[in-house]
């Protein structure tokens, strides 16, 4: 171990879990078409290329995934029902025996009820974002809310038995909660179930503020939940920005454990959303990317954060949303919601004097052992820093003291906001 090296770990139980992944996914999504009718405000592809998959492509591509053990598709876009060969694709699936979801903005449902595609899909998810007014200034297009709705009831008189659910994206523009109480509604007509998704920040979202309350959204949830109203949380967030009581409604990413998606060009990607290519179909094999040394720099979660590290969530949580923010910078810390919590919390930390709660260490072996609870192993780099934790110092005065480096100033940031998650410091 080496001296000027941070280490703050667990001394009984080690969370500085890797990600055990599948030899090959479960599920994988395939945007089939980045068109799309509508122009949501806060949508997580916006500014992404017009770009529609080949026919030949998909086909190859499913063959692929079929030979190597995947046994799911969902088909997202853009909008999956613009893609001209979408029937074709669809019919070309149900004979290599997936099983086969969909997720659309239900403008062109009636379309496709005519036909008999929709036998072969076991789910439909349809996106519908508060009551009418709301749902026509959100998508950007007016009568959107309407036609979506007439088409959502024919499509149930068609299809009685298929799994259908309400997609509601959850923002500032739709938290009031009659809007949400609107589709919750419709759901119980349609027989449907809600599934409700926080803000990423992506495409048009990002930079911009469309935020909202997550623990007053998870109240609601719990509200409906405890009334039998079949509404689930389908995206993942951090459950340290959630409160106790609402946590069980929350869980982490299984993206690249799991489950991947395949953009339009044949690119692979962690999920849907993300915006950063872990490898090109065109050029290589399914299973090539999905063991690719990127892929295990990425399961192996050393680009979390330390406090992250160390909480006992992260084998749930397993650092939340991977693609958030400055793809740039990936593999790194990238969940906006924890991002924001963290620098919130350093905010406070940067500007107080801190004091250590113990002064009792112990040497065990090569490291240390600081006497509390939890018991923490740290390095003597840990030690040297924790010793000016005397009460006269404030976060910032000791990330001057010990580093002039930008990559170290945010090591013992890290430090610092793990020591204050386990109650290990005051502030005077």
């Amino acid at each position: 171990m080496s001296s000027n090296e941070i280490i703050y770990k667990n001394a009984v139980v080690d969370y500085n879990v890797r990600l055990h992944t599948l030899s090959s996914p479960l599920t994988v999504s395939m945007i089939l078409s980045h068109q799309c009718q509508m122009n949501c405000c806060f949508c997580s592809q916006g500014g992404a290329k017009q770009e529609t998959m080949e026919l030949a492509l998909a086909r190859r591509i499913m063959e692929e995934l079929k030979e190597n053990g995947v046994g799911q598709i969902g088909f997202t876009g853009g909008e999956p029902l613009l893609y001209p060969n979408f029937e074709e694709i669809i019919l070309y699936g149900a004979k290599l025996g997936f099983a086969m979801s969909l997720i659309t903005n239900g403008l062109l449902l009636d379309k496709y009820t005519k036909s008999s595609v929709f036998d072969h899909l076991k789910v439909i998810g349809v996106s519908l974002h508060g009551k009418e007014e709301t749902h026509d200034k959100i998508t950007g297009l007016q009568g959107s809310y309407r036609v979506v709705k007439e088409n959502l009831f024919r499509f149930r008189e068609k299809y009685p038995a298929n799994k259908l659910s309400l997609n509601f994206t959850y923002c500032n523009l739709n938290d009031a909660p009659d809007e949400l109480e609107s589709v919750i509604a419709l759901a119980e007509k349609l027989n449907a179930s809600v599934n409700v998704a926080r803000i990423n920040e992506k495409g048009l979202s990002q930079n911009k503020d469309f935020s909202s309350d997550i623990n007053a959204m998870l109240k609601h949830i719990d509200n409906y939940r405890r009334n039998d109203v079949p509404i689930h949380v389908i995206n993942c967030i951090p459950h340290c920005v959630v409160n106790e009581e609402f946590r069980y409604l929350v869980h982490g990413c299984s993206a690249g454990i799991s489950f991947c998606a395949i953009d339009s060009d044949g690119k692979v990607k962690l999920c849907p959303t993300a915006d950063f290519m872990l490898g090109d179909l065109t050029t290589t094999s399914f299973m090539d990317v999905w063991n690719s040394p990127r892929m295990n720099e990425f399961r192996n979660l050393g680009w979390l954060p330390l406090k992250c590290k160390v909480c006992k969530e992260i084998l749930k949580c397993f650092g939340a949303c991977k693609i958030d923010g400055d793809v740039g910078k990936w593999p790194s810390f990238q969940d906006s919601l924890a991002r924001k919590y963290l620098d919130d919390e350093w905010k406070m930390l940067a500007s107080k004097r801190l004091l250590l709660k113990t002064n009792s260490v112990r040497s065990e072996g090569d490291s240390y052992i600081f006497m509390c609870e939890p018991l923490r192993f740290c390095s003597e780099e840990a030690v040297n820093i924790v010793t000016k934790m005397d009460g006269t110092m404030t976060g910032n005065d000791i990330i001057r003291l010990f580093s002039n480096d930008d990559y170290e100033k945010e090591r013992i940031k890290e430090f610092i906001l793990a020591l204050n998650a386990d109650k290990m410091i005051y502030t005077v």
